[in-house]
């Protein structure tokens, strides 16, 4: 983890000599950043990783030889310190992958490049990817989980009325967590789990194919109109909030909105967490996992003012701690638990 005061140190990964370029000036424009040093493709990043031991690196996904996830893979596997690496690329049907890969390999987040491999115009995430190289420089590196999960046998699932809900939130360092939990929860459940995770909205279908293959439950991207039930799993799509609606007879269904962005983010963790305790009050379970900010806490809050349940992951578990920080300080947390607790409290409680 970077101290305050000093500059943070980034290596810039990219095959392009113009992008590596245009990502070095708009980084060296801020005063609490400097590149020192580029590389032009995987093995040039391993070297220069061990030579000049970064606090950052940004990496392209798209390369000869050797990809984005294994280059970190292998830089993670060799550094000690280990740096930050954030995913930077641009999204094509090729490397529509390239998320849940570099996540799988231990990369902590992701940006977009604005319009592909070579963006010209990449000035237009500048303030985007400034922020992301403050935020990944203070991670708790040594937390990185490389989750092994396997495709798993679907069995049949009665897909009842559910009566409770839990709702989990997440932003930077989630994606291999949800994947675990995931993972470890039988096909028996009794009840629905909807989750919202900060990522970019192209590799959110992406996402939720690779969990429905590693989970014994139902797990989709969210649609308009899916009825809530036992055993299912509902992804917050890319770019819309995710809420809850009822009908006469009392049944529960997905609704989806454009509405503005929440604490900077569509979807908004806060707005399922509040939706989801509106109409399952008591019997919700709000699960805050890792994350940068505060997105989460005023849903969190609100679920337990409705006499539901509320957890937050342990945050000297968390590759960045502020979310489930920011809960535990408000004093709206019932337990603090980590990520195999978790586990292990779903599955003791989700039939009782």
């Amino acid at each position: 983890m970077k101290k305050s005061e000093e500059k943070i140190r980034v290596l810039v990964v990219d095959d392009s000599f113009i992008m590596r370029k245009f990502i070095s000036d708009i980084l060296n424009c801020d005063p609490k950043i400097k590149v020192i040093g580029t590389a032009k493709n995987g093995y040039e990043a391993i070297e220069k990783a061990k030579e000049l031991n970064p606090d950052v690196i940004t990496m392209d996904y798209i390369m000869p030889k050797i990809d984005g996830a294994k280059t970190t893979k292998k830089i993670l596997k060799s550094s000690n310190p280990k740096p930050s690496i954030i995913l930077l690329s641009g999204y094509t049907k090729k490397n529509s992958s390239a998320y849940e890969e570099s996540m799988k390999a231990g990369a902590i987040s992701c940006v977009l490049k604005p319009s592909g491999s070579i963006s010209l115009d990449i000035k237009k995430i500048k303030k985007q990817l400034i922020q992301e190289v403050k935020n990944t420089a203070k991670a708790n590196v040594k937390q990185i989980q490389i989750v092994k999960t396997k495709k798993v046998p679907k069995k049949e699932i009665v897909h009842d009325t559910t009566s409770k809900i839990i709702v989990i939130g997440a932003s930077t360092g989630g994606p291999p967590l949800i994947e675990k939990i995931l993972n470890q929860i039988p096909h028996s459940l009794k009840c629905s789990i909807l989750i919202v995770q900060h990522m970019p909205a192209n590799f959110i279908t992406n996402f939720a194919k690779r969990l429905n293959e590693r989970c014994y439950l139902e797990v989709q991207e969210a649609k308009e109109g899916e009825e809530i039930k036992t055993g299912k799993v509902f992804i917050a799509p890319g770019d819309y909030h995710m809420r809850l609606k009822k009908d006469k007879d009392k049944n529960f269904f997905i609704h989806l909105s454009k509405t503005p962005a929440v604490n900077g983010h569509r979807p908004s963790i806060d707005e399922t967490f509040i939706s989801s305790a509106y109409f399952f009050k008591e019997n919700t379970t709000g699960i805050l996992l890792t994350g940068m900010g505060t997105d989460g806490v005023k849903g969190m809050a609100t679920i337990k003012d409705l006499r539901g349940h509320t957890i937050a992951q342990e945050p000297t578990t968390c590759i960045i701690d502020s979310m489930p920080k920011s809960i535990i300080q408000k004093g709206a947390v019932d337990e603090i638990l980590t990520i195999d607790e978790i586990i292990k409290h779903i599955n003791n409680n989700s039939d009782k």
